[in-house]
């Protein structure tokens, strides 16, 4: 039987699944050791990779937290200083609160601060936008872009 003429099963096995060309005595390959290096090398990527989404993630959440505090602190310290007084103490308390969320985010220092700022662009903007009717301008998307994109460089490519 030529190449052409062999037809091709996919046969699973422990390790893997392996293609084995049908033959007169229909055996089956047996997966080498390579076969299997192979599959587990694969597993333990996979499951790099998956825990490395995982500290993205959870970096992330904690940092859109954070900025959240910190813009809602000094958007309730702007709003006391023109009203009421207990304002400015949910302020400071708001405040206080987003140092201890960012600080404690198990991140690198440098890289926290790189990603953080991208993050806390994001939700300033969204913010002045909700509570005071700042609609950004041009000019403030533009630049805004290139640190969202300084933020997401940081944070997927260390």
């Amino acid at each position: 039987m030529t190449l052409r003429n062999a037809s091709f099963r996919l046969v699973p096995t422990p390790h893997a699944t392996v293609a084995t060309r049908n033959s007169a005595n229909n055996c089956d390959a047996i997966p080498t050791e390579r076969h299997a290096m192979a599959n587990r090398s694969l597993r333990a990527w996979s499951l790099r990779s998956i825990r490395r989404t995982v500290l993205i993630l959870r970096a992330f959440i904690i940092l859109v937290a954070a900025s959240a505090l910190e813009v809602g602190g000094d958007a309730l310290v702007r709003i006391g200083l023109g009203g009421p007084s207990y304002s400015i103490a949910a302020g400071a308390a708001t405040l206080f609160a987003y140092g201890v969320v960012v600080n404690k985010s198990g991140l690198e220092f440098n890289r926290l601060m790189g990603v953080y700022i991208a993050i806390f662009f994001v939700v300033s903007q969204i913010i002045s936008f909700v509570l005071f009717k700042q609609i950004p301008d041009d000019r403030i998307i533009l630049g805004g872009g290139f640190i969202v994109a300084g933020g997401l460089l940081i944070l997927l490519m260390t």
